[in-house]
């Protein structure tokens, strides 16, 4: 996934919704748009724990709001999943070295 500090939620490609077995919530309105990359895509939120993998100390666990872009069946999902800011990143405390291409991250 990519870290952008700009995106309102995480973006999670359609295929990935659907075989993750994710629901939409009830309290969120039925259609969102989102502009990725240029282009206005319609689709639907939902919220889900995500589970960050920790190479040292404990593994990190944060309720995240995903924007499932909704596409045609013969459309194909190009685009990267990304960890946005407003449904994920601000929930947490997170560094990037690009040197390393390394995610630090911890608790609020």
């Amino acid at each position: 996934m990519i870290v952008d500090s700009g995106a309102p939620w995480c973006l999670l490609n359609p295929e990935f919704y659907e075989a993750w077995g994710l629901e939409f919530e009830a309290d969120y309105e039925p259609a969102h748009a989102m502009w990725i990359r240029g282009m206005r895509w319609l689709g639907q939120l939902t919220r889900t724990s995500l589970i960050l993998k920790a190479d040292d100390g404990e593994n990190l666990i944060v309720a995240a709001t995903f924007f499932i872009p909704a596409i045609q069946s013969f459309e194909i999902w190009n685009y990267p999943n990304f960890l946005g800011l407003d449904g994920f990143l601000n929930r947490i405390r997170y560094a990037v070295d690009p040197s390393e291409n390394v995610f630090y991250f911890g608790p609020v």
